[in-house]
């Protein structure tokens, strides 16, 4: 049997491309700008309002408020104006920081996030100004944040192992916290963190805590295991191919990617879930393409680029959805019929693994778009 010398890279092939990439960039070598892409063409119903390159790459996806885009590296956050992508504030970080950390209030003021040694910090996401810092409960220097949620008036901050607190936003004081560190109580490493219709915080681990928001009562407890689960969506949960009702935690149906979606790995899962109408979920398949699902009887009723690798998040942006593929382009599609509205082609592909910030948000004002590198563009219709 001969080799396969096609030059197409396999998605593991990608990961371990990258990741020596990394290890080897970890010192100040790497850190230099990276010259932009160039957009070769573009149809897309939407026009380009401005491409902001930071000092190094991106380590998360950038975060939007009303005004602001807060853009992070492993060594800073950035807030750049929304309209027009000048730089406002920078905040440099006390060390050098890798997980996709910073969260926005829900009122757009704030900027929270927490470091490695469970120092929980919120800026003016208007300024960078620093608000309040506090320690995340429990022992000190035994774990790192792993997820943070916020609302309207508190945050709520899961540590790894699993401690968590809800803070009032304004000053940064504590609502009510579960401290112990006791594997009984939430086991696992850490914690993805949902706020129900109810107005309950569900604390997924291996395990499902029903949390009352007001006074940190938990509720109800439950043994399956929810720990893959992507987002909550109208009393659902979905994620790793599978969907269960929030409620009882049972599971109601098994969800599985389109078989001719081209073979990238593991085909079992999806990931990035985003809503249009009441009654689809539009989903990237780790396989590659996106489709559509029907939420009331989980049949795929549209699939889009079954031929290409999909890269990241995909995003609604004024009744188009948009998606990014391997080959460094962007498409948009109508998303109820599936057909084409637009192509973006640039001059470079993008790197194979999910280490990297590339993918599409959109916050229905503008569109973002993350290649993977140091660069940000930002496009509005």
């Amino acid at each position: 049997m001969g080799s396969k010398c096609d030059g197409n890279l396999s998605k593991i092939q990608w990961n371990v491309i990258i990741i020596l990439f990394l290890i080897l960039c970890s010192g100040a070598s790497c850190t230099e700008s990276i010259s932009p892409r160039e957009i070769v063409s573009s149809s897309l119903p939407i026009d380009q309002l401005w491409l902001a390159q930071l000092e190094e790459p991106l380590s998360a996806q950038p975060v939007l408020t009303t005004e602001v885009v807060i853009a992070q590296t492993a060594k800073a956050l950035y807030g750049l104006d929304k309209n027009s992508g000048q730089q406002l504030w920078k905040y440099p970080f006390r060390e050098r920081q890798s997980s996709p950390i910073p969260v926005i209030s829900t009122n757009g003021g704030f900027v929270v996030f927490g470091d490695k040694s469970g120092t929980v910090t919120a800026l003016s996401a208007m300024s960078g100004e620093v608000k309040w810092q506090r320690q995340h409960c429990g022992k000190e220097n035994y774990f790192s944040i792993a997820s943070i949620l916020s609302e309207q008036e508190k945050v709520f901050v899961a540590s790894q192992p699993t401690a968590i607190e809800a803070i009032y936003l304004e000053n940064g004081s504590v609502s009510w916290s579960h401290c112990e560190i006791n594997d009984t109580l939430f086991p696992s490493r850490g914690a993805r963190l949902f706020i129900g219709e109810e107005e309950k915080l569900y604390v997924v681990t291996t395990e499902v805590h029903l949390i009352n928001l007001d006074n940190g009562i938990i509720e109800q407890a439950f043994e399956d295991n929810l720990a893959g689960a992507q987002q909550l969506i109208h009393e659902r949960f979905y994620g790793k191919s599978r969907v269960w009702d929030a409620n009882t935690m049972k599971q109601i149906s098994l969800l599985t990617s389109p078989s001719y979606i081209p073979l990238h790995g593991d085909c079992e899962d999806f990931k990035f879930p985003f809503i249009l109408e009441a009654n689809y979920l539009f989903a990237a398949g780790n396989c590659g393409g996106v489709f559509s699902l029907d939420l009331e009887s989980y049949e795929i009723v549209q699939t889009y680029l079954s031929d290409l690798y999909v890269m990241g998040s995909i995003a609604v942006y004024k009744d188009a959805l948009y998606a990014l593929t391997s080959n460094g382009e962007i498409h948009a599609f109508d998303p109820i019929n599936g057909r084409s509205v637009g192509l973006l082609k640039t001059n470079q592909s993008v790197g194979g693994t999910v280490i990297l910030p590339y993918g599409i948000l959109s916050d229905n004002e503008v569109l973002v778009v993350t290649f993977g590198d140091d660069a940000i563009y930002v496009f509005k219709k």
